[in-house]
């Protein structure tokens, strides 16, 4: 899988602008660090340095990141209102960005352990939530099949079993807007 653009697994029907990867939030809001090339927020006009305000005439001021992240979601096709600075300027603007349908392809989660603890690091062409390419994240268990990562946003992981037991996938933040992953087998070493 991949980090806080790219949230969750791709489907086709989850939706996704290009950015969520690459951002910082900030007091007043988002600031976009790099839009994804060919990401529908960077077609939309949006550049490094913008900071947007607010979502769907939402504030974003006093907001956590995860929050912020879960308003970005949602399904293909699908527009969402910017309130939008762009980099240099001091007025805000009003932008509608569509989502993108995702590829399959862009996020990968990799979860094994490592020195005795369990880690999730992407390996995919995304980052995903706090998971980079490269950077093993520890995992701290808080139940048999739940753990979270120990920081400000608490990216949490369900592990889903079958009827025998086995884990057979995985739920990224379980809720209203939670990613499901299918476990694939390692390949080859």
């Amino acid at each position: 899988m991949s980090s806080r653009d790219r949230q969750g697994l791709a489907d086709g029907k989850t939706g996704w602008l290009g950015i969520e990867a690459f951002v910082a939030m900030e007091q007043e809001g988002l600031r976009i660090n790099r839009p994804a090339p060919g990401g529908a927020a960077i077609k939309a006009g949006v550049t490094a340095g913008d900071l947007i305000t607010e979502l769907d005439d939402v504030p974003l001021k006093g907001l956590s990141l995860a929050d912020v992240l879960a308003r970005l979601r949602g399904p293909a096709n699908t527009a969402i209102k910017l309130k939008i600075v762009h980099k240099g300027q001091d007025s805000a603007s009003n932008l509608s960005v569509v989502r993108a349908a995702r590829r399959v392809d862009a996020v990968q989660l990799q979860v094994r352990v490592e020195q005795g603890k369990l880690v999730a690091e992407a390996t995919g062409a995304w980052p995903i939530l706090e998971f980079e390419k490269g950077k093993p994240t520890p995992l701290v268990a808080t139940s048999s099949n739940e753990f979270t990562v120990d920081d400000e946003d608490h990216t949490r992981i369900a592990f889903v079993r079958d009827a025998i037991g086995k884990v057979s996938g995985l739920i990224l933040n379980p809720g209203p807007w939670e990613q499901t992953a299918a476990m694939i087998a390692p390949g080859p070493k």
